[in-house]
């Protein structure tokens, strides 16, 4: 019996050697067969799936403002030597003296770069401080 279980290990002797190397070439390539056929299958697997946003994208709407004219406009009504609006109205609507907000507004752009007049990324001029 010891010589029956020596031989079928491989570790025996008469060519039992060669037999496990032939057994692990056999296995190197059923492992490396194996595993192209896995990948394969999981490539046509990924291909045959849906796309991963399965409705079109939908982009927002650009809103085109001229925001160089609302601007003018708002100076010409309440800032301007002449405003179109007087201090009555200035302070209806803002709660405030004109004074008082022009103060608020300078020291906002002196403190805070977000506040001062800037172009956007498009090269177009943003909002204004006021």
């Amino acid at each position: 019996m010891d010589s029956d279980s020596g031989g079928a290990d491989g570790s025996g002797a008469g060519g039992g050697g060669w037999d496990s190397e032939a057994t692990r070439k056999i296995r190197e390539q059923i492992r490396a067969y194996t595993s192209a056929e896995i990948n394969r299958l999981m490539r046509e697997a990924l291909q045959q799936q849906q796309p991963a946003v399965p409705r079109p994208i939908q982009h927002r709407g650009v809103v085109h403002r001229d925001h160089v004219a609302a601007h003018q406009r708002l100076f010409d009504d309440y800032f301007a030597e002449q405003p179109r609006f007087g201090d009555n109205f200035f302070r209806r609507r803002f709660m405030m003296h004109r004074d008082l907000f022009m103060h608020i507004v300078n020291a906002l752009e002196r403190r805070y770069k977000y506040f001062r007049f800037r172009e956007d990324a498009s090269g177009r001029p943003s909002h204004s401080p006021i």
